[in-house]
């Protein structure tokens, strides 16, 4: 998920366990922008960005 979120803001639900862990790790943050359908937009923070490229190996 971190890899989508890393190509820009996304929408989720906010029941979507994964993306409340992200959020809860600091990896994940609302934008405030909300759809028709009640989804909330999310996008990846820097700390997300980094975790990221640690696990893909670009953070050695």
């Amino acid at each position: 998920m971190l890899t989508l979120l890393s190509r820009g803001p996304r929408f989720y639900s906010v029941s979507l366990g994964e993306i409340l862990r992200l959020q809860k790790r600091g990896y994940a943050v609302l934008t405030g922008v909300t759809s028709a359908a009640g989804s909330r937009e999310w996008e990846i923070t820097d700390a997300g960005r980094l975790a990221l490229m640690s696990h893909e190996g670009g953070g050695t």
